[in-house]
């Protein structure tokens, strides 16, 4: 393979903002026909108009053959379909019911999938990404300054700020055959929470997480690997994406939430719904997002990186700030997606 010039991602919003990098592994939950956007199979969120008591919806659970409702916004449930009945089906017997203001699939999202095995000045594979040049003035992002005026203000590295990153989970903590990386301390570390596993232990058993939440703060000038942009930020893993990288809307939704709850003042989302969907598709993402921006709460979403003519959705969302990639040249990467939606 011959050696081409290292591309990356433009970091911008003062803290936290990276576009993902990855490539995810078809997910055996993922059903859909050709053509169709993947959804979780058996599963449907709905959402209910103002009023609708446990009474009536516990008869539109009947009537549309669904059962063991899930929590997770105010009126919105996770409903599991019925054997002998479909997704489609009981989509349009929701929406027929009254005080249904929306039912869909619960829809997948996914980390980008484009991640370059360039061997860079290292020589091995992905070695392009210990150079990194987007960090420097010209066509990075002239870190060296913003770290420079960040210690002048007694913040250095971004001190004060919560990034929750909302993606595979992290390499956090030893714990049995997870291993932490020594990039990151437990003083920079706020707790966090694995909302695949639905337990505290958002370990990473993808490594896009870690990455992610590496280029955002891992530890800068201790003679360890490369440098955080916002090395003095607290991260708190939230794990909303399994170990093949995909995600589910009522996941997000509760994980986005759970970092607003929890102090976060930034919250990176570094992957993206199928590019067909509006936001129609994901009320309980947009609903999320409206009440991160209730709560004055930053939300950065990764374009995409599918070549596309379009943003993808979360960052397609005008709740969201949508961060694409360029190369070294400063033009924009020709795998990133581009356009207002």
């Amino acid at each position: 393979m011959s050696i081409r010039r290292p591309r990356s991602l433009l970091l911008c919003a003062a803290f936290a903002a990276v576009a993902s990098l990855g490539a995810a592994a078809p997910s055996a939950a993922a059903a859909a026909a050709d053509g169709e956007s993947a959804y979780r199979p058996g599963e449907v969120i709905v959402r209910y108009a103002p009023g609708v008591d446990r009474a009536a919806r516990a008869a539109t659970q009947r009537a549309t053959r669904t059962e063991h409702p899930e929590a997770f916004a105010p009126r919105s449930r996770t409903l599991q379909v019925r054997d002998g009945q479909t997704v489609n089906g009981a989509i349009r017997a929701l929406r027929r019911r009254p005080g249904v203001l929306s039912a869909t699939p619960n829809y997948l999202a996914r980390v980008s999938a484009y991640l370059p095995e360039d061997p860079g000045p290292a020589g091995v594979p992905g070695g392009w990404a210990q150079t990194q040049w987007n960090f420097l003035p010209g066509t990075g992002v002239d870190a060296p300054v913003a770290w420079e005026q960040l210690i002048a203000a007694g913040r250095p590295g971004g001190r004060g700020v919560t990034v929750a990153v909302l993606d595979t989970g992290l390499a956090y903590a030893d714990r049995g055959r997870f291993r932490k990386s020594p990039d990151f301390s437990r003083s920079r570390l706020r707790r966090g929470y694995d909302f695949v596993a639905n337990d505290p232990y958002p370990n990473d058993q993808n490594g896009h997480g870690t990455h992610v939440a590496s280029t955002i703060g891992e530890s800068t000038g201790n003679g360890r690997g490369l440098t955080g942009l916002a090395y003095g930020a607290t991260i708190m893993p939230v794990r909303v994406l399994d170990s093949a990288g995909v995600g589910d809307i009522d996941d997000i939704a509760r994980g986005i939430r759970f970092a607003v709850r929890n102090g976060a003042k930034i919250v990176n989302l570094s992957f993206e719904f199928d590019g067909k969907l509006t936001g129609g598709s994901i009320p309980g993402i947009i609903d999320a997002l409206r009440y991160a921006r209730s709560r004055d709460v930053l939300v950065i979403g990764a374009s995409g990186n599918a070549s596309a003519r379009a943003v993808a959705y979360p960052a397609r969302s005008s709740l969201v700030v949508s961060v694409g990639a360029t190369t070294e040249h400063g033009c924009q990467a020709d795998y990133s997606n581009s356009g207002s939606g």
